[in-house]
């Protein structure tokens, strides 16, 4: 998923090599889409799979208009015969903080959208049985757990800190139902997976 968009959004990009710029109608449409997507991203919860399905292809859809509007005005530009002259140091600055917005979104959409996938499988673990093993994942130092139970031993990566400190790795009892970001351990209520995405906390359920 963290690549579609970018293969998507290049294919799309070369189609639209050397053709005129669409203007503000795609100007329009890039920022518009870009700050459509990142609200979504952050507030609509994890309802079904489905629910995710349509978020990726948003998201899919949402790069191509940021790319033609980063890249293709540029190529415009170099082709053009005004001389850089001509052109205002105003001109200049406003095109820059333009081309860095428009990166902004770019980089906010695809790391938002990779942390949210991220935080759909954590919260799609159904745990319950002994902590074996805690330690730091090599994903940035991780809070990790490693829970032995009936269906064997699986990994959750992303624990909450606080809970993460109270386990006892050989000791603690920890039971997390599917789809739910709180948990018990020892029979003491906790959160078990961290809200934490790029920009914002996620939806917990």
């Amino acid at each position: 998923m963290f690549f579609t968009p970018f293969i998507f959004g290049g294919s799309i990009l070369h189609q639209f090599r050397g053709r005129k710029p669409v203007g503000v109608p795609l100007h329009l449409c890039a920022v518009g889409g870009g700050v459509t997507t990142l609200f979504l991203l952050y507030h609509v919860r994890f309802f079904s799979l489905w629910c995710e399905l349509l978020l990726a292809v948003f998201c899919t859809v949402t790069i191509p208009p940021l790319m033609l509007a980063l890249f293709q005005d540029k190529g415009q530009n170099e082709s053009s015969p005004q001389s850089s002259k001509e052109i205002s140091n105003a001109g200049c600055i406003r095109g820059c903080l333009y081309a860095l917005l428009l990166l902004a979104l770019f980089v906010s959409i695809e790391f938002s959208a990779f942390s949210r996938v991220l935080h759909a499988q954590h919260l799609a673990e159904d745990l319950e049985g002994l902590v074996v093993y805690k330690y730091r994942s090599r994903n940035h130092a991780q809070p990790t757990i490693v829970v032995s139970g009936s269906h064997g031993k699986d990994t959750l990566e992303g624990v909450y800190l606080p809970a993460w400190d109270v386990i006892s790795s050989g000791k603690s009892m920890l039971k997390k139902p599917a789809w739910s970001a709180f948990g018990t351990i020892d029979g003491v209520s906790y959160r078990i997976v961290q809200r934490e995405g790029f920009l914002a906390k996620l939806p917990d359920d």
